[in-house]
């Protein structure tokens, strides 16, 4: 089932952002369609994929195809995870892609299988290494898969699950945050890393009303500077009306001396702790 010439995008001499993706979905579109027009050699029920009952992926990605082309216009609407999933001839992701909320669903899923598994990542940023870890009590074994590598945590340690499905925390056993850690279990852009916490910070943006009272987010008129242990309050720094922007970087450098001042070491991931 090629798609037809005549219908496909033509390239401008000069092409703008958007014309270029658009061009490029459509030639992976139409290379996928063309593909899949000779898949009857090879399939073993014989079949054309127009004739075929058979619940496979390229008959998933036939009928996908097949009913974009009967409103040419919509095939722009075609995502990059349907395109993907196509690709790969990978029915569970085709179909993930293709329900609402199923990319979402894929992600806390895989949210759930990190928090219940014994890896972390094997990306590290903002200055995480594994020697970092290691000095943590930590124990690296061997690589899980090409994201993720087996770990041993120190007793009482374990990761938490966040409100947000694509981060958790490594949680010590006291129940301090000690890392933050990303995991995107979408199939069609999978990847993790892993950072550090320090125990000691800054929070510049404390949602506050006029008098400096804490107050959820969107009743604040108002934002305040403050030094933490963990999510504990520990100096309340100076109070800015929220378009006061250029007072925040007065007010974090303060905030930031006196933590030089009181906990000098304050920067380092693995101070203060014990």
């Amino acid at each position: 089932m090629p798609i037809p010439d005549e219908i496909i995008p033509k390239q401008p001499e000069v092409e703008s952002d958007d014309q270029k993706d658009q061009r490029k979905r459509w030639e992976l579109v139409t290379g996928v369609s063309n593909a899949l027009s000779g898949k009857a050699s090879a399939c073993q029920t014989g079949a054309q994929c127009s004739d075929c009952t058979e619940l496979c992926p390229e008959l998933l990605a036939f009928n996908l195809l097949d009913s974009e082309l009967k409103g040419a216009e919509k095939m722009l609407e075609i995502t990059p995870a349907v395109l993907s999933a196509i690709k790969d001839g990978n029915t569970e992701n085709l179909l993930a892609a293709l329900t609402p909320g199923g990319i979402e669903a894929q992600e806390a899923a895989g949210q759930v299988a990190l928090v219940n598994s014994a890896v972390l990542p094997k990306t590290m940023l903002n200055g995480c290494t594994r020697e970092k870890l290691e000095a943590m009590g930590i124990k690296f074994l061997d690589d899980a898969d090409q994201i993720f590598v087996n770990v041993q945590l120190p007793s009482g340690w374990k990761k938490q699950a966040t409100d947000h499905s694509m981060w958790s925390d490594l949680l010590d056993d006291k129940g301090r945050k000690r890392a933050a850690i990303f995991y995107k279990a979408a199939f069609y852009d999978k990847h993790a890393h892993i950072s550090l916490c320090s125990r000691y910070s800054v929070d510049n943006h404390g949602f506050a009303d006029e008098h400096g009272n804490s107050v959820k987010f969107g009743q604040h008129s108002h934002l305040i500077t403050t030094c933490k242990d963990g999510e504990t309050v520990i100096h309340v720094g100076l109070l800015r009306a929220q378009d006061a922007y250029g007072l925040s970087e007065n007010h974090y450098a303060l905030a930031e001396s006196w933590l030089n001042e009181n906990f000098p070491e304050w920067q380092n991931p693995l101070s203060y702790w014990d």
